[in-house]
């Protein structure tokens, strides 16, 4: 038996002000970004690490297959949606069509798992070390998210242009050089995870 996935778990203790369309902590102050920057970070690790655990469970014949991908199923939606929740300003900004665009989100990465699942089945992929790699891309792969959602948020704003910035030590070409264009109208630069780092992309988005 699988345990259930506590959602409203991985979200921060902060709260939303509508007015200065802000994080505030319990004291009322203004949380700084990079606070918001590493909470969304803490999603991504937490999930990678129920991940892993999960397909160490499966690696050690603990768990079905079957029950592996309903597992990873659960953590894929949970750590998509907090990290959406997160970048929007709380689950309570959430929309319907916020949910509808991280859903088609998370239906490509179940396709994706079920591609995995396939190839673990077959023997393609044996349950060693680069399984249980793969099986953290997943987690990984919801930075992509949060950083969807603060584009159309920015959009929303009235902000017209976006500029990347590079997490410290990384050294993608692709995010290197979309760093150095500098202020570019929103949209043009290319999506989290859409350079060579793929999943690995620990960039972010800069708003004006």
């Amino acid at each position: 038996m699988l345990p259930p996935f506590q959602t409203s778990s991985l979200t921060p203790a902060f709260r939303w002000n509508d007015k200065a369309n802000r994080y505030v902590n319990a004291s009322g102050r203004f949380v700084k970004r990079a606070e918001v920057v590493n909470a969304l970070e803490a999603v991504t690790q937490g999930a990678k690490g129920e991940m892993t655990n999960l397909s160490k469970r499966l690696a050690g014949k603990q768990i079905s297959l079957a029950d592996w991908q309903v597992g990873m199923r659960g953590h894929i939606k949970a750590v998509h949606n907090a990290q959406a929740a997160i970048a929007k300003g709380g689950w309570a900004q959430m929309t319907p069509s916020d949910w509808g665009r991280v859903g088609s989100i998370t239906k490509k990465q179940y396709a994706f798992l079920q591609n995995f699942a396939l190839e673990i089945e077959s023997g393609k992929q044996p349950l060693n070390g680069n399984f249980l790699r793969r099986a953290g891309m997943y987690a990984d792969a919801s930075r992509g998210t949060a950083a969807d959602v603060s584009r159309i948020e920015a959009q929303k704003d009235g902000l017209t242009e976006e500029r990347r910035i590079r997490f410290p030590g990384d050294s993608c070409p692709t995010c290197i050089s979309q760093a150095e264009l500098g202020w570019q109208p929103i949209g043009t630069l290319n999506r989290i995870g859409d350079s060579e780092c793929r999943t690995n992309c620990r960039c972010e988005f800069d708003f004006r």
